[in-house]
């Protein structure tokens, strides 16, 4: 969700129908300690599988790498290069988000698996170099030397460390970290917190097919089906409170609702909340 400017160079006839957001709702744990927080069990399930995934990864590049450079000393075959420098790459850029998912707790871990990984790059380098002026033997045995060889054993063992350790975290549920993606969204501590600790207030006037409320009083519409996904994928609560518009405005402008899933963007909107991209196109009968 970001603030909105006022919207520009749209069709006259047509609006956009966006989310409100009270701010300083949203915002008013983001400086609450969540070095410590109890994760749902969905959430460790989540968690954990993106950790398992994060170590298959880890294994399976580092293990197309040595195939890869193995084979181009001894074929000197450039398909053989361009596999292992692709994956060179997808290995780099797990790297990155371990580093940017990831907290204090795991730095040591994690920088040492890292410093282990280029050791190992800087001598598969130095072989392709070697392959590329035709000393395919001297290659090859740099490949078979020990120092390489006991590299591979100490990135395996650190990390298995280090997925160990990150795994009894989250199985212990204290998490200093944003490890948790659902659905490819990340969430940092913060926002883990205020997940955790809040239910949002959301205030619905019916306007169908936008949002209504049916017969047995559940949201219904385009922007109930969004706060559904929202809450599907992060675990977000939400509790609906029911009322006409200028009700709903007013308890939003004090804070006791927290989001307006059908407001048109105005500038004069704009100094008491924050507005989402536009989600609806709406035709204006003139």
């Amino acid at each position: 969700m970001v603030l909105m400017k006022n919207f520009k160079g749209f069709y006259k006839g047509f609006t956009l129908i966006t989310l409100l957001m009270f701010s300083l709702n949203l915002l008013a744990n983001e400086k609450n300690n969540a070095n410590n927080l109890t994760l749902t069990v969905e959430q460790k399930q989540i968690a954990l599988q993106k950790l398992n995934s994060q170590e298959i990864a880890l294994k399976y590049h580092d293990e197309v790498l040595t195939s890869s450079v193995v084979n181009y000393a001894y074929f000197s075959d450039t398909k053989w290069l361009e596999r292992y420098n692709e994956t060179a790459k997808l290995l780099d850029n797990i790297f990155l988000t371990l580093s940017q998912d990831n907290g204090a707790a795991n730095t040591a871990l994690l920088q040492q698996l890292k410093e282990l990984n280029n050791k190992l790059l800087q001598i598969e380098t130095d072989v392709i170099n070697l392959v590329d002026i035709d000393e395919s033997k001297a290659a090859l045995n740099l490949l078979n030397s020990d120092e390489y060889r006991q590299l591979k054993v100490e990135y395996a063992s650190t990390l298995e460390d280090y997925i160990s350790f990150t795994r009894e975290r989250v199985q212990n549920s204290s998490l200093p970290t944003n490890l948790l993606l659902a659905s490819g969204i990340d969430l940092t501590p913060e926002e883990i917190n205020y997940i955790s600790n809040n239910i949002v207030r959301v205030g619905i006037e019916d306007w169908p097919p936008v949002i209504f409320t049916d017969d047995k009083g559940n949201a219904q519409g385009v922007g109930a089906e969004i706060l559904h996904d929202v809450a599907a994928k992060t675990g977000l609560q939400f509790e609906f409170v029911h009322g006409d518009w200028q009700t709903m405005l007013a308890k939003f402008k004090v804070g006791d609702i927290t989001l307006i899933p059908h407001a048109y963007a105005t500038k004069e909107r704009e100094s008491f909340g924050f507005f989402s991209k536009p989600y609806y196109l709406s035709l204006i009968h003139i």
